[in-house]
């Protein structure tokens, strides 16, 4: 019976997989996190330090090392498993680490200031994260919000002259026959064939119908279904 509930408590002890994932995803959020406050208070990537070394890429590494040591140093965790209430315990069980045992005469008591100031930071997180998830849901709202679906355009009567001249349905503006391998142009929206646009673009560099200057990624391949 001693054993077993000595085996339950240790289980309960150890963390799960997704308590680590979140913490480790938290631990991520710190230099992203520290890019945009220098964004913020002015630091831009043109202003440079130590030569060419760029603030950014220098304040950010050792920032974020500075709050992990101060974690593991108080808290024996990192930021993000501090924040989950993970904590790290050492399993050396050689004799060497033995001699190195003190018995203080005052349990060790952490620092007011320093309690106080990891503990704001927990809340920052936390509100960072509320920051990110808020306007990530505003955005998609807005985003929904604002799509609407184009009205329909109305049919006009062209001329027969000018009726002539435009493209038939079905059939390449180029060579005349029945499309092949259909490609638009996203410049002018006409449709070609993949061959006689790709031969008229690399010899004119232009779209046949509107002149408009035209390169590789205006052609978008269309997969009939």
């Amino acid at each position: 019976m001693a054993e077993a509930a000595n085996v339950r408590q240790n289980l309960q002890n150890v963390p799960s997989i997704f308590e680590i994932s979140a913490a480790e995803t938290l631990d991520n959020l710190i230099y992203p996190a520290l890019s945009k406050i220098f964004d913020y208070f002015g630091l831009r990537l043109d202003f440079k330090l130590w030569g060419n070394l760029r603030v950014r890429e220098e304040l950010s590494p050792l920032l974020t090392w500075i709050l992990q040591y101060l974690y593991l140093r108080n808290r024996a965790s990192s930021f993000g498993e501090s924040f989950y209430g993970l904590q790290r315990t050492a399993t050396g069980t050689g004799e060497l680490s033995r001699l190195t045992l003190r018995y203080p005469s005052e349990p060790p008591q952490e620092d007011k200031w320093t309690y106080i100031f990891l503990k704001m930071l927990e809340v920052l997180a936390f509100f960072l994260q509320f920051i990110q998830w808020w306007y990530s849901n505003d955005q998609r709202r807005k985003v929904g919000g604002t799509l609407q679906n184009p009205e329909a355009m109305q049919k006009r009567d062209l001329p027969e002259e000018v009726k002539q001249t435009l493209p038939q349905i079905g059939k390449c503006p180029i060579c005349l026959l029945p499309l092949q391998t259909p490609t638009a142009c996203s410049v002018s929206g006409y449709v070609f064939c993949w061959k006689c646009i790709i031969s008229h673009m690399k010899e004119h560099g232009t779209c046949p119908v509107t002149s408009y200057p035209i390169s590789l990624d205006d052609l978008v391949r269309i997969y009939e279904t």
